[in-house]
């Protein structure tokens, strides 16, 4: 009976860990998505610039956002309601983006590091849109 019981307590701690390992959800956000040559060039920026680009569907990100906020790190990003709390996470504000795609449309929002809003020169532009 003890081997039966060791089993069944076993199995209940795998099943334990499957569970709480299912419920786990992997956030991303700010994380590092490198630009590839082919993203940098369809941003149209050169590399010494200061410019600001946001990519779709880029294969690094859980919610398919790249952002270069003015010059700096490029990195998995949300896109966000202004005004609503909880919109971004801490640390971040919801910042209009209004690159060339975007401009006859009006600008679209996403979460930008509070560090990243202090950048200045901007250049925008968003491929694939």
């Amino acid at each position: 009976m003890s081997q039966g019981g060791d089993f069944m307590s076993q199995m209940f701690q795998r099943v334990a860990v499957i569970l709480v390992l299912a419920g786990c959800t992997f956030d991303d956000t700010f994380s590092s998505c490198p630009f590839s040559s082919a993203m940098r060039e369809t941003c149209g920026a050169d590399e010494a610039a200061d410019y600001s680009c946001v990519v779709r569907n880029h294969p690094q990100c859980s919610q398919d956002i790249c952002l270069s906020w003015k010059g700096g790190e490029s990195v998995c990003t949300l896109t966000c309601s202004p005004g609503a709390a909880g919109s971004c996470p801490s640390g971040s504000t919801c910042t209009a983006y209004s690159g060339a795609a975007v401009a006859e449309a009006g600008a679209e929002y996403f979460c930008v590091q509070n560090a990243d809003l202090e950048r200045t020169a901007f250049i925008t532009t968003i491929p694939g849109s």
